[in-house]
Formats: C-alpha cells, sequence, structure tokens
C-alpha cells in the first residue's frame, strides 16, 4: 500500500486529503514481467547510452557468459560482428534519434570465446527505471544457416554428379536416349545423334 497526505487550505479552513493506493497488482505485474524477462527463450537486454543495464539468461547463454550480471555494463557493440558494425551504428543511431522500433535486420554476435552467430534482430525503445532506454530481442538463426549450407551444399554435390553422369553418357560408343513419360526427349548422347543422323543434337 502506498499512501500521501496533502493539506489544503480553502475558506473553510485547512483540510487534509489522503491518497492511498494499492500496489499489489503493480506488483505482480512487475514480477510476472521480470520472470518473462529472464526465462525468455530468447535473447533479451536492456541498453542505456549503449552500455547493458538489464540481460536475460537466454542473451547470456548464447554469447557464451556463465550469467546475465557478467554483461551488465558491458558497451553493446563489444558484441557485434566487425563487419557489421557500421550498420549496426546507424541503425542504432536512427533508433534512439527517431525512438521507435526499428524493423527486423540480420546480424552477427561475438561470443565470448571470439565465434560469432547469426542472429535476427528487433529493438525498440523503452523506459527502464524512468530513463529512457532501448531493449533488443534476438534469436539465432544457426540452425537455418545450417540447413542452407547443407541445401546448398546438395546441390552442388548433384550438379557435380549430373556433370559427371552427363560426361560418362556422351562419351560412350553406344548411343543413349532418355525420354520422358509425356514423350519428349530428356538427353541423347553425341554417339545417339550420329546414329540416327542428326547434326544438331
Amino acid at each position: 500500500v502506498e499512501a500521501s497526505v496533502t493539506h489544503v487550505e480553502d475558506e473553510g479552513g485547512r483540510r487534509t486529503i489522503g491518497i492511498v493506493r494499492d500496489l499489489s497488482e503493480l506488483t505482480a505485474q512487475k514480477q510476472l514481467y521480470e520472470d518473462l524477462f529472464n526465462h525468455a527463450p530468447i535473447g533479451l537486454a536492456i541498453y542505456r547510452n549503449f552500455k547493458a543495464v538489464k540481460v536475460n539468461n537466454s542473451a547470456s547463454e548464447m554469447l557464451g557468459y556463465d550469467a546475465p550480471e557478467e554483461l551488465i555494463g558491458a558497451h553493446i557493440f563489444q558484441f557485434v560482428h566487425p563487419v557489421d558494425l557500421p550498420m549496426v551504428r546507424d541503425r542504432v543511431k536512427k533508433a534512439m534519434e527517431r525512438r521507435l522500433p526499428a524493423p527486423p535486420y540480420e546480424e552477427r554476435f561475438l561470443r565470448r570465446d571470439g565465434s560469432f552467430f547469426h542472429a535476427l534482430v528487433l529493438s525498440q525503445p523503452v523506459i527502464y527505471e524512468k530513463e529512457e532506454a532501448v531493449q533488443v530481442a534476438f534469436v539465432s538463426l544457426e540452425d537455418r544457416k545450417k540447413l542452407e549450407e547443407n541445401l546448398e551444399r546438395e546441390a552442388a554435390l548433384q550438379e557435380l554428379e549430373k556433370i559427371r553422369l552427363d560426361t560418362l553418357l556422351q562419351n560412350l560408343n553406344e548411343g543413349i536416349l532418355f525420354q520422358g513419360a509425356d514423350g519428349k526427349i530428356e538427353f541423347a548422347n553425341a554417339e545417339f545423334c550420329r546414329i540416327v543422323g542428326i547434326e544438331d543434337c
């Protein structure tokens, strides 16, 4: 409970006005926010003047730290990959000047051990402890990146196998023809074309 008392003078003399507020609901909401922030499955951090003032467990884990407290006071740019630094500086500057949420963007974060990971980042201005700040949320894209790399590698291998097969079939001394279910010719080697008398095959 919060109570405040004010004395007011009017024609009838001095009066006392008392205001009482039940803070239990506010306290419960604050605790809910703290729990959600600390245990969210995505990285969350709040920074003011480019320094971290609040960091959650997921953020510290993704960045390779043992506890969020190790990151308090750290400059936000120390976690940005050098290649991405100019772009991130520009985005941070605009976000702080305009006080508007920044659209999602992909960025590389540096871990404590010097390695890095790709992340999707969202940031928005907030009021934290009665002062302007910026809250950043980020999720790792490592699984997606690995999948993309595997798909690219698989596509490259398939293309290489196709080239090898085409080379092998083209050099056979027998005519080879592949025809699809629709009757269209999908492949004919040079020997097949020579046998049937097709010059441009």
